[in-house]
């Protein structure tokens, strides 16, 4: 994974995208995909502009962790969450088993997988306005593989805030469950990251 380090930059020094459009004529709709991370496509000589306006090498303008990360969420016992609502609709309150698999990748050899479990909620609440269930403590289960204990510790700060929104947006995706929900917004790093 390759994130680059602009608006930590720009914060550090206290430079505004503004200023640094008028002092470099980088585009504002550039500095500002860059700086969200939301370009896999930048210019050797925006990156030298970048480098040389901030004074920083290459190396501290980007930050890389070597692992590619794939996050999966479903059920055990069945296919989709309307399959599960199928089973269940005659009974308003049920819990049904439910996973998450994290897998951490790194070339031909290396892989690990954190695997989770907790249940869907389904609780009939009339007062309630979002009647589509919660999720239930999120427990790590399984390290498979995990012979580096120090991967987790050693992922720069913005993979990890970026890892904890990836979850939470597959989470509330996967099982249709609002992101305030107390499950999904209390998730953070130390969670994922169970007992390591």
């Amino acid at each position: 994974m390759l994130r680059n380090n602009l608006a930590k930059l720009m914060i550090d020094r206290g430079i505004s995208a503004t200023q640094l459009f008028m002092d470099t004529g980088i585009a504002r709709s550039t500095i500002s995909k860059i700086s969200n991370n939301n370009t896999d496509k930048i210019s050797s000589q925006t990156i030298d502009k970048l480098c040389n306006y901030l004074e920083v090498s290459p190396a501290e303008f980007f930050d890389f962790w070597p692992y590619d990360v794939k996050i999966q969420c479903g059920f055990i016992n069945y296919d989709s969450l309307s399959e599960v609502k199928e089973e269940w609709s005659p009974i308003p309150d049920f819990k049904e088993p439910a996973f998450m698999l994290i897998e951490f990748t790194r070339g031909k050899n290396t892989q690990i997988i954190l695997e989770y479990k907790f249940n869907y909620v389904q609780e009939f609440e009339p007062s309630c306005p979002y009647d589509n269930g919660f999720l239930d403590n999120i427990i790590l289960i399984n390290a498979s593989d995990f012979t580096d204990k120090n991967v987790l510790d050693d992922m720069p700060v913005q993979f990890q805030n970026e890892l904890v929104e990836e979850v939470k947006k597959e989470l509330s995706k996967t099982f249709d469950v609002m992101p305030f929900s107390n499950t999904i917004k209390n998730i953070d790093f130390q969670t994922l990251k169970g007992l390591f």
